[in-house]
C-alpha cells in the first residue's frame, strides 16, 4: 500500500512540475532593438500592451504581436500582429521592463526601434510567412 501511495506521490509531483516548465517554456520572448543599434534579449514583465490609435483605446495581448515599430516622424509606433493585421498609435506605458541574462532594465520607449515578439516553437519571429 505505501508503495503506491510513493508512486501516486510522484507521479503528481511530476506533473506539476511539467506544467511549470511548460508555463516557463511557453512565455514570449522579445527581441529588442535600440536606437543606437544595440540588440537584447528577454523576457517581458508585461503580458500585454496598452495601445492608444485614433479610433480606439486597447490592449493587446503580447502573443497576438509580431512585431512593434517606432514610427520615425512621431512618437507612435506600428503594430504587426499574429494575423498580419497592422495598426499604428500610441503605446501607453512610459518604460518597457524586461529581463535579460544580465538582470532586469528599464527601457523608456524613445530608446526603442524595434521589438519582435518570438513565441515559442520559432512563431512570431517578426518575419512574415513567404
Amino acid at each position: 500500500m505505501k508503495s503506491v501511495f510513493y508512486v501516486l506521490v510522484m507521479i503528481a509531483l511530476m506533473s506539476g512540475y511539467a506544467g511549470i516548465v511548460t508555463a516557463a517554456e511557453k512565455a514570449p520572448r522579445i527581441a529588442v532593438d535600440l536606437r543606437d543599434g544595440s540588440h537584447l534579449l528577454g523576457i517581458p514583465s508585461i503580458h500585454e500592451i496598452p495601445f492608444r490609435t485614433h479610433f480606439a483605446q486597447m490592449t493587446i495581448p503580447l502573443s497576438k504581436i509580431l512585431l512593434i515599430e517606432k514610427q520615425s516622424a512621431n512618437d507612435s509606433f506600428s503594430l504587426t500582429l499574429q494575423n498580419n493585421d497592422k495598426i499604428s498609435g500610441i503605446i501607453e506605458i512610459e518604460k518597457f521592463d524586461f529581463e535579460t541574462v544580465f538582470g532586469s532594465i528599464q527601457l523608456h520607449l524613445e530608446f526603442i526601434d524595434r521589438i519582435r515578439i518570438l513565441l515559442p516553437g520559432g512563431e512570431g519571429d517578426g518575419k512574415k510567412a513567404e
